[in-house]
């Protein structure tokens, strides 16, 4: 959806209009907490340990 006012246009006017809708609940984030994906693969084997795996590097 391009903006709220269009998600809730498409809540009230599709969805709850269907048989059996009685309810929809939603959860928003307002903010970012973490901005970064999880860490490439490659730097599990440069942190060593008991369960580094060794991995291969890309050319």
């Amino acid at each position: 959806m391009p903006d709220l006012a269009a998600y809730e246009g498409f809540l009230t006017g599709t969805l709850l209009r269907l048989p059996g809708v009685t309810d929809i609940r939603n959860n928003f984030a307002i903010q970012t907490v973490k901005a970064h994906g999880p860490l490439p693969v490659e730097r599990l084997a440069e942190a060593g340990g008991p369960d580094a795996m060794p991995v291969a590097r890309r050319p």
